[in-house]
């Protein structure tokens, strides 16, 4: 399957909602997009880093098996979402909702949105908000920002032009 123009770079307009879901209609396609993503070029042996050289172990989802050293591999490791339970498509719409929130999303708002108990969205949106902030290119290619602040300053809030921070 050809990997998605949008995470190519090919594609500059921001990814709406519609798009994403039909970029990611189930679970299947989640892990396409998470795999091709995750492995450009196929699988990488995280044992002996052979890259190509893995077949998919029939029945485990997204384990495989090394042709070069014979060790199992899998590709949510080394990612935030190892050891996690939750399919890779409420990771991914997870991250497509922390991305689109200018605001930011609240745990509680996450898991109401996504069907998850709050301890449930709680960690998954920590381990997202970790990684977004931290340089590892992982998952880079999976969730690009189109608008974020970075250097701190917001704008001025108008009901508030002439406040001080004194009362802060």
């Amino acid at each position: 399957m050809m990997m998605p123009s949008i995470l190519m770079g090919m594609v500059h307009d921001p990814l709406t909602l519609q798009g994403f879901l039909d970029l990611v209609p189930d679970e299947a396609h989640a892990e396409v997009l998470f795999l091709s993503a995750r492995w450009p070029e196929g699988p990488v042996c995280r044992w002996c880093g052979s890259v190509g050289n893995a077949r998919r172990l029939p029945g485990r989802k997204m384990l495989f098996h090394c042709r070069d050293c014979g060790r199992a591999t899998s590709a949510r490791a080394g990612t935030p979402m190892a050891a996690s339970h939750l399919p890779v498509r409420t990771w991914l719409t997870a991250m497509f909702l922390m991305a689109c929130s200018s605001q930011g999303i609240s745990a509680r708002q996450l898991g109401f949105r996504l069907g998850l108990q709050y301890r449930t969205a709680w960690h998954l949106s920590h381990r997202i908000r970790r990684m977004m902030a931290s340089d590892d290119p992982v998952l880079r290619r999976v969730v690009e920002m189109a608008e974020t602040d970075v250097d701190g300053d917001l704008p001025a809030c108008p009901e508030h032009a002439g406040d001080d921070d004194s009362g802060r």
